[in-house]
Order: C-alpha cells, then structure tokens, then sequence
C-alpha cells in the first residue's frame, strides 16, 4: 500500500447497517465508522479493521436504533422487561407451584419436539431427491380378487421402452425391479435384496454417491452399492472396482463395484441396496405379461403427459391379451413429488410407507399430552392466584385496566412456557431421543441449527402459554378491587365450574392413554398367545435354489437323529404360495395354493375336520385331489364337498378334505380361501423338518448350517425356524405399543404432579381450618373427606364418562388395523381403573400424610 493511500472499506455491512438501523442514525454512525475504520488499517492492519467493522455494526443491532421501533414513545419493551422481572420473581416466590407447571409442561413440550421431528421425516419425505416435479411414475388401475378397483404401483415392462421411442426431447425412463440374488466376496455369502435398473437410474433420482459417478450403470458388468451394503461386504476398505459375484438364476456372474452411495438421509422412502443393470435381469421384457415394481419417466415438456394418455389404450389391449391374474384398465402418471402425499392408496408401491395410520395415533396422544399439561397449569394458575390477589387489588386501585392486566398474566405465562420449551428441548435431548431411537430403525437427532425448530419451538411457547393462560388471565383480571379487600373473592374455590372441567378433562385425556397403552399391552399378549392354527413349535424349513441341491439336502437331514419327520413342498404357510383361478358364475377368481407333499398336512398339524388326507399312492389325488380350508368352503358355499367340484379354466378338482381355518399372514389380515395341491419331489423345493422336542434347535440349526457350507459353499444357507416368521410383524407391532406405554407414564406423572400441586394449594389455604378441627378432634378420616371429596367427585364422573369413551375409540382402531385383535373386556378396563385411582389416591396421600404430621399449633401461630 503507498503512503496515504486510503482504503475503501467492504460495502455490505454498510448496506445492512442502512437495512436496519433509523435514518437519523446512519449518517452519523456510518461516518464514524468510515473513520475509524482507516484508521485501524493505518494502526492495525486491514484484515483486523475489516472484522473490527463487521463487530461494529452487529454491535448496532439494538432496539433503540432499528427502524420502526420508537424507543421513546413506547412503554412496549420496558413493560416486557417488567413482565419478564415478575415472571422471575413470580417463580422465586413459588418455587413448587412454579417447578411443577414448568416441568409438566417441559415434559409435554419435549414429546412434541421429537414428533416435530418424526412428523418432519414424514412431511419432508424423499426431498433429497432433486427436480422431483419432473420425476413421473407409472400406476395402472386394476381389479382384486373381489372385483375392487384398486391402483397398482407395477406396470408392464415394455411400457417404459415404447413410451421412451416416441420421445424425441429431453427424456429418460428407468424400470425398478425388486428381485434377490447370492452374492459372493471372498468367504461372505450371502442372499442380497437387489434391484434391476435402467441406465438413467442415477441420471434421474439425485441419489449422492461417496465414490464412482453414474456412469456405472451403463455397463452390465458394473453395480452400484448402497453404503450399507459396502460397508457389509468391505467394511472400512475401500469398495471401488472389486470384485463380486452374483448368482442369478443359478448362473455365476463377475462384476465390479462402480460406484457407492452416500448413506441415505432419515427421511428416504426410497432406496436401494444393490442397483444392478436390467441387461442381469433374466425376465425384463421376455413377454408382455412381464411387471416390473415400477416405471419411472422423466420430463420437463407437460404436453407429455397427454401423449402418454393417448399411448395407453393400446398398452392395456396389450397386456390384458396375455390373460393376467389382474386385469387392468388404464395407466397414468403420478409425479413423485405428489406420491408421498397419499403412497399407501398404491398398492405395491416402491417409494414410501405403506400407512401412516401409526403416525397420526402418535401425533393425536402427543397432542393429548400437551393438553394434559396446559389443563394442569391452568387449575394450578387459578389456584396460586390466591397470593395475588392484594396485588390485583391494588393495580386495580391505581387505576389500572382490565387489558392491562390480561397483558401482564399473558406475559408472564408465555415466559414461563419459553422457560418450559427451552426445558424441554434439554429433556428430549437427554432422555427422549433415545427412547424413540430404540423403538424406530431411524436415527433421531437433534439439529439445533436448524431454524425450523426454533420457530416450531416458538410457536409451541407462544399457543401453549395462550392456550393455558388465556382464561386464568381473564378470569383473575375480572375480579372487583373492593370484593378483594374485603376477602369475599372466590378465587380457587372449589365451586367453579370451569375449574372442576379442566380438572375432568385432564383426568379424562389420561384414561384414555392408559386405557390405550393396556389395550395395546394385552394384545401383543393376545396375538403372541393366538393359535396359528398349526403346530409352528420346532419346525425348520430349508428353502433350496435347485433340484440337486433339495436331493441332496433333504437326504443328509433325514440321517439326523433330532429329526423325526420330513415333508416337502414347493409352496409353504408363511413362505411361498401361487394361485388357481376358480371360475364361479363364468368369472374367475384367484385362491391362494400351496403345493405339498402327501404328509405335509400332518407335519404341519393342520386340523383335518372333513374328508381324508392325500394318499400319495392315488394317481387321481395328484392329477386333481385339493385339501380346501374352511374359509373356502364358506367363500364358494361347498355344501357337499364330495358332489361339488371345483372348476378352473381347464381342470375340474375334487375335495378330498377340509382343513381348520389356519394364518398364513400376520394377523392384520382376515383369513381367506386356499387350497393345498399334492406335488412330488421333482416340483418341490422346500425341506421341512420336524424337531424332537428334546433337541436344542440353535444347535441343530447351526449344524444344519455347517452341513450346507460344506456342500453348497457359493450358496448361504437360508434355513429358519417356522416359529420367526412373524417376527417383524411383532417388532412393528411394539413400535406403537412402547410409545403408547411410555405416553401413559408421562401422562400419569404430569396428571399426578398437577393434581398434588392442586390439593397441596388447597390444603394451605384451608390449613387453618384443618388445624381447628384437629384441635376439636376431628379424625384423618374425616379430614380426609373434607379435603379431598370435591375431587373424588370430579374424578369419579371423569372416569366414568371417559371409560366407554376410550372404549369406542381404541376398540374401533383395532378394528379397523387388525382382523384379530383382543376384545376389550374386563382385562382392559379394570387395569386402567386400577391404574388411574392407584395414582390418584397415591397423590392425595402424600398431601394427607404432609397434613397428619403438621401441629396445629404452629399453623394456628403462623396465621
């Protein structure tokens, strides 16, 4: 720098000192800091001057000199600063009072933190993904089994080619198909979720790769891998361009890692594991009756869509020439910025949750537990008023408003719920995070950057502290000055209505979480404890990947000891099923089959309550003989199953015999018609094994495993126990189970403390009396009585209108998400009364206990 030479400083924080800062201040402050700024750069150094500048003028960032605040002609933000100096005071003064509402409402606050953050998963679904309006995929309306129509998620392969030829501007396409393969590196094998794409997969969905570039699925020889799939097959190392091999259909195919996916963010609804060339895929295209999972199109023209919609009749002719299971009757696109809006009315559909009914019951207990907590607060607010009322008396005397002092208590009421909020954000922090993190396959945490939390923690003080202060405030700023002084004020008294329904409504809102929680509790234990309809216990069924492999295997498991029966099957309960159409009234209608060898009916224990069993020595049973559930003869109205036969497209069946009603599927779903076909070794491809009941199955099971490597070493062994086949139905089944469980013990906490405030509040102002009585020999019976009656009272048609109240509304949502679920009887409610007046009667105690160890004397002296 020459001497003399001055240095224009940076313009921006110039530009933002003018932004905010009054006119009448700017010039003067600017030109001071324009001085002062050469000078330092003439003292100190210009990089030092610059940040000393950017300190100056955030330093002006104060109430008297931003714009549209008159400093000096408002009281605003001096009876702020008082409002907050009371509202200090206010809990100084009260510390019990205080710290109950602050930790009610802390604790309500913080279970609304992490659903703001669930509910932002959801909200915030798959927005990684980049120019998702453009993005399109394509649905079919069918029909089901009952004639319904329905929207289907899966399309017919060539769709996607034939649209993709008729495009001439700026187009992609890709097909996602969902399919499995072995996969192999070094002495890991294992059976692999994998996904058949096109090349443009990466070219539309953004997903962030950590190392390779798109261009890997250009080649067939070349995967893409998820960063938990790497991260399976080469931990730490380093995963590009090494070597893997994946069996498909029986067939060895090398290929290289071309790229890895950066881990997917919390909120993706769609994913992969291993992307793979559709070039792999054996079925892509190889007829039109072929699906794949989903047909995604990407385009910025709209005038497309209209050429899609003229495209398509031609399409369903088709597909439905190929005589489906499903016929369909039209296709439409559905951009993906709009499918996470409604992803469960697709069915099949690759890209979100399937029903977000648990969230909505998450989100309505949360909001039930914020209310708990106002209530409390409110009832407390009303009765701790009572030590304010010489001060509302005397502000009243000294001419203040009405408005004023509704100002005043909504001031300090909305303090202490940012107070609360602040608690709040600590408690979810520390101990709810964790909680929820256990429950869910997510990873929750806490960005306390980000800005949307703020506001939503904000805007959770601000209605909080309006919702539970509003009627205190007008209520306590109604009372007459000279009714005060004169002690014939009401306030707290028992006898107010409004307070004897906040009481109720508190106490109603936490029976229902109770009663929730115990309905949810007894029926995990109902559905754990429901017959299958069959013997699952000490059952092992091997799947195998080809005939000599079944040979093999089922030859070395009838030489163990443990083993007392072995049947076969291509389809089994649980794992596997294919479908007969049976023609009824000319139309046809598709019913779950499973083909099984002649003693798989009494290997699996299935109940025969009409007819006979295969006999694997009649040729006839094999040509035509069908086992037919319960649920089917009901369905078709068989009322002679040797007379009436079954009838499909090209085969008449008989019913050899009938079988109990058993649960193929979780029990979310009713029990419809199936069938059992007989099959023999040379279509079967699964082992089933009977256990002794003295063996230990891990045991078993890990010599099984140890048998399978030594024969099939490219091939994992997939072996597993019938009874684990509904394991992840249960695990989601505790999801909102444990949630409920852990809402009914805060809404228990926050409905006790509240109610010990209120009693403990009245106690003290009747303490006078108490004493007398006591002097006069009155009993902890009849004090007790005295004390505690109005709340018994209240609690009591609480509960008694609460209970068929609970009783509808979580009786009718197990109906509507459970085919079976447990009746709610006897075993449901009395826990919950049980429940509900252990922790009342446990409240009222300790104040009683507080009472019978005071001395009246004292009290009598200190009054």
């Amino acid at each position: 720098m020459k001497e003399n030479e001055l240095i224009d400083p940076p313009e921006w924080p110039f530009k933002l000192l003018r932004f905010f800062c009054k006119e009448e201040l700017v010039e003067q402050v600017e030109g001071d800091m324009m001085e002062t700024f050469d000078y330092r750069v003439e003292t100190l150094g210009l990089s030092k001057a610059k940040w000393l500048l950017y300190r100056d003028v955030f330093s002006m960032l104060r109430p008297f000199a931003i714009k549209g605040i008159n400093f000096k002609n408002s009281n605003n933000i001096t009876m702020l600063i008082n409002y907050f100096k009371l509202t200090i005071r206010g809990i100084k003064s009260n510390k019990v009072t205080s710290a109950i509402s602050i930790f009610g409402l802390a604790l309500a606050i913080s279970c609304c933190i992490v659903l703001f953050l669930f509910a932002q998963i959801i909200i915030n679904a798959n927005d990684f993904i980049e120019d998702a309006d453009q993005i399109h995929m394509v649905t079919s309306k069918a029909k089901n089994q009952s004639g319904d129509e329905f929207i289907w998620g899966k399309t017919p392969d060539f769709i996607g080619s034939d649209f993709e030829e008729q495009q001439d501007g700026p187009f992609m396409m890709t097909r996602y198909t969902k399919s499995s393969a072995v996969v192999r590196h070094g002495d890991i094998v294992i059976e692999e979720p994998i996904e058949y794409v096109s090349e443009d997969f990466l070219n539309i969905f953004s997903f962030e790769l950590t190392d390779g570039d798109k261009s890997a699925l250009e080649k067939p020889t070349q995967i893409v891998l998820s960063h938990k799939a790497a991260t399976k097959f080469f931990g730490e190392g380093y995963p590009l361009n090494k070597e893997l091999s994946l069996i498909i259909n029986g067939e060895n195919v090398p290929v290289t890692v071309g790229a890895v996916a950066a881990k997917f963010p919390n909120n993706t609804y769609f994913d992969f594991n291993i992307l793979v060339n559709e070039k792999l895929n054996p079925t892509t295209e190889s007829n039109a009756g072929s699906m794949t999972n989903a047909t995604f199109f990407k385009f910025k023209n709209p005038s497309i869509k209209d050429q899609f919609e003229s495209s398509q009749k031609n399409w369903v002719a088709m597909y439905n020439a190929t005589d489906p299971k499903y016929k369909i009757s039209g296709f439409s696109l559905i951009a993906f910025d709009e499918i996470k809006n409604t992803p469960y009315n697709i069915a099949g559909n690759v890209v979100g949750r399937e029903n977000i009914s648990t969230l909505y019951g998450i989100i309505f207990f949360g909001g039930l537990l914020l209310f708990i907590a106002c209530f409390n607060y409110i009832n407390i607010a009303l009765v701790s008023a009572t030590k304010r009322l010489k001060e509302i008396g005397m502000r009243k005397s000294l001419g203040a408003t009405k408005s004023q002092l509704i100002n005043q208590f909504l001031s300090e009421n909305i303090f202490l719920c940012i107070f609360s909020a602040l608690a709040g954000l600590i408690i979810a922090q520390i101990a709810l995070i964790p909680i929820f993190n256990s429950f869910f396959p997510l990873d929750f945490t806490i960005d306390f950057t980000s800005l949307q939390l703020w506001i939503f923690l904000f805007v959770t003080a601000l209605f909080t502290g309006l919702i539970s202060g509003l009627y205190p405030a007008f209520y306590v700023s109604s009372f007459n000055a000279n009714e005060i002084f004169k002690g014939s004020e009401k306030l707290g008294s028992n006898k107010n209505v409004i307070f004897k329904i906040f009481l109720g409504i508190q106490f109603g809102f936490t029976f229902l979480i109770i009663f929730s929680g115990i309905a949810f509790i007894n029926n995990s234990h109902f559905q754990k404890e429901l017959s299958w309809g069959y013997d699952n216990s000490n059952l092992m069924v091997i799947p195998t990947s080809n005939k000599s492999q079944f040979l093999a295997f089922k030859d070395k498991v009838s030489q163990y000891p443990e083993v007392k029966n072995i049947a076969t099957a291509a389809g089994h309960v649980g794992n596997k099923a294919s479908s007969i159409d049976i023609v009824v009234n000319d139309e046809k209608s598709p019913v779950l089959t499973y083909d099984v060898s002649a003693n798989y009916i009494d290997l699996m224990e299935l109940e025969l309550i009409e007819g006979r069993n295969f006999d694997q020595n009649k040729a006839s049973d094999f040509d035509n003989g069908l086992i037919v559930n319960e649920s089917f003869i009901k369905k078709y109205m068989i009322a002679n199953i040797e007379n009436d036969p079954v009838i499909t497209a090209d085969k008449r069946y008989r019913i050899l015999g009938v079988v109990e009603d058993f649960h193929y599927d979780n029990f979310y779903f009713p029990i419809d018609a199936a069938v059992f076909r007989l099959s023999s070794d040379t279509t079967n491809t699964m082992i089933l094994a009977k256990i002794e009941g003295t063996a230990d199955l891990a045991e078993t099971r890990y010599k099984m495993s140890k048998d399978w490597v030594s024969l099939f070493p490219d091939y994992p062994f997939n072996g597993y126990l019938q009874s684990e086949i509904f394991d992840d139905y249960y695990r989601q089944m505790s999801i909102p189970t444990n949630i409920l469980i852990l809402f009914a013990t805060i809404s228990i906490i926050l409905s006790s403390i509240g109610l010990y405030g209120l009693v403990s509040l009245a106690l003290a102002k009747k303490m006078k009396e108490i004493s007398i009585r006591k002097v006069m020999g009155a009993t902890m019976k009849h004090i007790t009585i005295i004390t505690n009656k109005p709340y018994l009272i209240i609690l009591s048609v609480s509960l008694i209108l609460a209970l068929p109240v609970s009783h509808m509304l979580v009786d009718g949502y197990l109906d509507q998400v459970n085919a079976f679920h447990v009746p709610i009887d006897l075993r449901v409610i009395l826990p919950s009364i049980l429940l509900i007046t252990l922790a009342i009667f446990s409240t009222i105690g300790l104040n009683l206990l507080k009472v019978a160890k005071s001395r009246p004397a004292e009290n009598l002296k200190e009054r």
